[in-house]
């Protein structure tokens, strides 16, 4: 570039300018050398890194495992008798008898032959599958009260309750609400957690469906947690 070569005296240019030039070129020349060293500095860094303050997303939390029929202390959760019929489970109705009825059926089974079937048949509050159960305990123990269930055509809600008395601490009532719109065609696992106190506790265990509709119940359990 003919910037580059040396100009010759002018009175009208002053004699230190070629200088500054020079100096201004050995700048640029150690700015270029500064800019490659930092590049080639740079060259080495990761470039697939997340932006900073980005946290790699939480890992889906597993499944939670399939109760243990042989642990539970229901009798006859999965409704597959077929001398005792439902039994031990009994029906409770709010008032009217034959409001609701309770009916093992092909159709309600989940896992093996039967299960069963929970429906309003004239309008009344409530109806619902009960079972009373007596555990001795030597120590308190957390539990897990788990229901399969599906629907059709629930209106209001439906609902897993326990309750317990000891004869060494207060009553306690537990209790879990499915609204309906969480309860569909297809089979899905619903749970309550519970705690049983250490001596002799009365439990009473129920699956409630409130108001008009069909719910079919199968695999219900109490078993212990870890």
């Amino acid at each position: 570039m003919s910037c580059l070569a040396p100009e010759p005296h002018s009175p009208r240019m002053p004699t230190a300018r070629p200088a500054r030039r020079s100096t201004a070129l050995a700048g640029l020349a150690l700015l270029l050398i500064a800019t490659t060293a930092v590049g080639e500095e740079r060259a080495g860094v990761p470039t697939d890194l997340p932006p900073a303050g980005h946290d790699d997303p939480p890992a889906e939390p597993a499944p939670m495992a399939e109760p243990d029929p042989a642990r539970s202390l229901l009798g006859n959760g999965g409704f597959e008798s077929t001398e005792l019929g439902i039994r031990p489970w009994v029906l409770y109705v709010h008032a009217t008898q034959g409001s609701y009825v309770a009916t093992q059926t092909t159709e309600s089974a989940r896992t093996g032959q039967l299960g069963v079937e929970l429906r309003q048949e004239i309008d009344e509050e409530y109806g619902a599958l009960a079972q009373h159960v007596v555990h001795e305990a030597e120590q308190a123990q957390p539990y897990r009260l788990s229901a399969w269930l599906r629907g059709r055509g629930i209106e209001r809600r439906v609902a897993l309750n326990a309750d317990i008395t000891n004869s060494r601490h207060p009553a306690r009532h537990f209790e879990r609400i499915v609204e309906p719109a969480a309860i569909g065609e297809g089979w899905a696992r619903y749970d309550l957690d519970v705690e049983i106190d250490a001596g002799r506790s009365s439990l009473e265990v129920l699956v409630v469906l409130y108001g008009p509709g069909t719910l079919h119940v199968d695999d219900v359990t109490l078993t212990p947690l870890p």
